[in-house]
């Protein structure tokens, strides 16, 4: 094993069999822009924030939003495309490593997490519904089109979903709506580059623990009678699916 230490930090560059190449990695080490100075002990790579606070998911700046809907888009599309425009505004959401199936948003002044699918509904409630809503209503001249779309296609309409309707919520995210949603904001997200993505995180104090494993993949609970069981099909757990199933409207004989 070949091993040389940065004269510096003395932070060690082996390489199994040449002495040059760990050479060379101590060379790339020294020319970084925020490379070492052996001051503050062993080198560490540190990003400053950009911005002195980022907004919370309720309270986001809609600035042109209404001007940016003008123009012939389809009504399905309509609430990644909201996304996409008050994110890049905003910067209140980022997926800082799309391997983990975590997204972070501001929530007040505290990042928290939550899956993909959470984190549409939780969009959908505090973003399209209390914020977007009232805008649209009141300026965009097709809003009473695009509400009955919402109003045909999926179960509520253009109203909030409440964690304890579970019916509700499986018939909204079975909806093409829903799944043409999650699809394009997934991609807005996973689009944005590596190095904006790491600095959002670091804008928003975000740290993900570095011993957890990259395919970690948040454990989804029963939305049944606050139950604590894993969730199964439906998202509901085994012992409730029958209850669920049961709940469902019967499909109408000929």
């Amino acid at each position: 094993m070949a091993s040389i230490n940065c004269p510096k930090c003395q932070k060690a560059f082996t390489h199994p069999k040449y002495p040059s190449k760990a050479k060379e990695h101590l060379e790339a080490h020294l020319k970084r822009k925020n490379a070492c100075d052996g001051s503050t002990g062993p080198f560490k790579f540190e990003r400053k924030k950009t911005r002195d606070s980022v907004p919370s998911i309720d309270e986001l700046d809609l600035t042109g939003l209404v001007e940016a809907l003008e123009g012939n888009i389809r009504f399905k599309f309509v609430a990644s495309f909201v996304f996409k425009v008050l994110n890049e505004r905003n910067c209140f959401a980022v997926w800082p490593n799309t391997k983990m199936y975590e997204i972070y948003f501001m929530d007040e002044d505290v990042p928290r997490y939550a899956t993909p699918a959470t984190f549409m509904l939780e969009f959908w409630n505090r973003v399209m519904v209390k914020q977007v809503k009232p805008l649209l209503k009141e300026r965009w001249s097709r809003y009473h089109e695009y509400a009955q779309s919402l109003t045909v296609n999926s179960s509520r309409g253009f109203n909030a979903y409440v964690t304890n309707e579970v019916a509700m919520i499986n018939s909204f995210m079975r909806s093409e709506f829903y799944t043409a949603m999650k699809s394009a904001i997934m991609g807005h997200l996973k689009t944005v580059p590596r190095n904006e993505r790491f600095q959002t995180r670091v804008n928003m104090g975000v740290e993900v623990p570095e011993t957890r494993s990259i395919m970690y993949v948040a454990q989804a609970k029963c939305s049944l009678n606050n139950c604590e069981r894993s969730q199964s099909l439906y998202g509901v757990c085994e012992f409730h699916r029958e209850m669920w199933l049961n709940s469902q409207p019967k499909p109408e004989t000929v």
